[in-house]
């Protein structure tokens, strides 16, 4: 146990480093003053609006969310999915990518329904739906907007993305493929295999939830859209109106490429994809730098947010639900 804890410490250390690297890189590589200036001119009016809009969106993940557990007959008092929730929220900041908070919200969950693989089955869901929805305007923005796409490797990034998707969907909801699966990891006399065919069954069943598939789908294509809002706004608070378009392509695949657990929380991550999308098309570092970086003093704030709630619901925990 001691040696797993350890490598969990040393990968979350490794992350850290891999963030702040790639931040001081970066700033290294803008114009100090240029930056500054820019977070200086900000409209604080147009920003409390955005930030409002980004408190709408997390709003609904928490809906969709409470919306997968009632369909896999996990019915709990509000408040302490919000609780679960919360945390899972904070903890993303300190652990790679979204995985952090996921765990939490499994844990802890777990932890007061003592149903494991459907709790974990519907974080997986709930991360389904959302790239899902990811996808689907990825797509459409660029059916729509190809034309304002100058650097063809972006369309590579959106290919590769979405064949990822439809194969993981595939395995998940396709007869032939689940079976093959199931029969594939009963092989494996372990454990962590077991678990894994038991929340796969959960998943694969909830395919007969078409309702729920279809309202989680679009609370998410609405957080999407909310989330593709809030980065138009801040940059239109920094004094530049910049094709929406661009927003559309680029906000969504650079919410699905910072998923991957290579940094903390996505930072460092997040801004040299900022940087490397938005000045593809003409915009300065300094600029792609300072709204990257207003676009996480939002997830900052939520986040922290996240933890005060958690904080002062821990005690929830004690309270059965019948």
């Amino acid at each position: 146990m001691m040696k797993i804890f350890h490598r969990r410490i040393l990968g979350i250390v490794l992350r850290a480093i891999i963030s702040f690297g790639i931040l001081i890189f970066l700033f290294f590589r803008i114009k100090l003053k240029s930056f500054l200036d820019i977070i200086n001119t900000a409209d604080l009016g147009i920003l409390l609006f955005a930030f409002f809009l980004f408190l709408v969106s997390n709003i609904l993940c928490f809906v969709r969310w409470q919306m997968i557990l009632k369909g896999l007959k996990i019915n709990f008092y509000p408040l302490i999915l919000l609780s679960s929730f919360s945390g899972g929220l904070f903890f993303n900041l300190f652990f790679p990518s979204t995985i952090g908070g996921d765990f939490l919200r499994i844990t802890d969950l777990s932890l007061r329904t003592q149903k494991t693989k459907e709790v974990f089955s519907s974080v997986i869901l709930d991360r389904l739906s959302g790239y899902l929805a990811l996808d689907f305007i990825i797509i459409f923005a660029l059916l729509f907007g190809h034309r304002i796409i100058l650097d063809k490797k972006i369309f590579f990034i959106v290919i590769g993305f979405s064949i990822l998707l439809i194969t993981l969907l595939f395995i998940l909801f396709n007869n032939f493929l689940y079976t093959k699966l199931s029969n594939f990891l009963s092989l494996f006399k372990n454990r962590f295999f077991s678990i894994l065919v038991d929340v796969h069954n959960c998943i694969y069943q909830f395919r007969y939830q078409k309702a729920i598939i279809l309202k989680s789908f679009f609370i998410s294509l609405l957080s999407q859209l909310i989330g593709i809002g809030v980065a138009f706004m801040v940059a239109l608070s920094l004094n530049k109106l910049i094709n929406i378009g661009y927003f559309f392509l680029f906000v969504p695949l650079i919410g699905a490429i910072t998923t991957l657990p290579v940094s903390i929380g996505g930072l460092g991550l997040r801004e040299a994809l900022f940087i490397f999308f938005f000045g593809s098309i003409g915009l300065s570092r300094d600029f792609c730098l300072a709204l990257s970086l207003l676009n996480f003093v939002f997830i900052l704030i939520i986040s922290s947010l996240g933890g005060i709630i958690y904080a002062f619901t821990l005690h929830l925990g004690r309270i059965q639900h019948h």
